[in-house]
């Protein structure tokens, strides 16, 4: 009998055959894949994605393919790393929101039922849709960057969507508002707007494809690889 794990690895297989999903597998398996009850879906910390057993035991192999690529996401994005001192919990949610977004337009795997997706965040930053969350929470707020110092990066419930580890680089109060200021602003929803159609055309050539695979299996991903020895954790909401 297949185990989760086993299914999981099976998954990342094809992903890997498979041009469409081929850029992606070949950053998931930089990730080592490991089971834990601690969860109730699955997060990343950008060097292990962590599942739960009897949540994926219940996943289709296309619903798996959606759930790895969900995560690697994260890291490719460098959602954990961007968090700043915003709330662990609502930036988790805002960045569902925009890989769910992402993967659905370049139709990747099979969305999961109960998953974050409202079209109406297609094309923009997770700092944006933070934002607009803020907002939605706290309609008398003035400043929708607010809520970028009320976080608390050292705790958190995985079971939640919230981070286990803290950011080190928040360490600063003020280190949340130099993020927005950073990436939160009109050029990085640009950037995210054109993430798609980046990464679709990347898949659409085979030859670049697999030049890529090559080199990233060769050497680790930038994009992947720990930028910091404890980053905080992003999970599926």
């Amino acid at each position: 009998m297949q185990t989760p794990l086993d299914f999981m690895r099976s998954v990342r297989s094809i992903m890997l055959l498979q041009p469409q999903t081929r850029y992606i597998g070949s950053n998931v398996m930089l990730l080592e894949l490991i089971e834990s009850n601690d969860i109730d879906t699955a997060c990343t910390n950008g060097k292990v994605i962590k599942f739960n057993p009897e949540f994926v035991s219940q996943l289709t192999k296309r619903q798996g393919i959606f759930l790895l690529a969900h995560e690697v996401m994260h890291c490719i994005l460098k959602h954990p790393w961007r968090r700043g001192g915003r709330d662990p919990k609502l930036w988790n949610i805002a960045c569902d929101f925009v890989i769910n977004g992402h993967l659905i337009i370049m139709g990747l795997g099979e969305f999961i039922t109960d998953g974050l997706h409202d079209e109406q965040y297609n094309g923009m930053s997770a700092e944006r849709v933070y934002a607009l969350r803020m907002l939605e929470d706290d309609p008398q707020s003035d400043d929708p960057q607010s809520g970028d110092e009320s976080g608390d990066p050292q705790s958190g419930d995985p079971q939640s969507g919230d981070p286990q580890s803290g950011d080190p680089q928040s360490g600063d109060p003020q280190s949340g508002d130099e993020s927005g200021e950073q990436s939160g602003d009109d050029q990085s929803d640009d950037q995210s707007g054109t993430i798609s159609q980046t990464i679709s055309q990347a898949m659409i050539s085979k030859a670049a494809v697999a030049a890529t695979v090559c080199r990233r299996l060769k050497r680790p991903c930038s994009l992947v690889s720990a930028v910091l020895k404890t980053p905080p954790l992003m999970s599926l909401s």
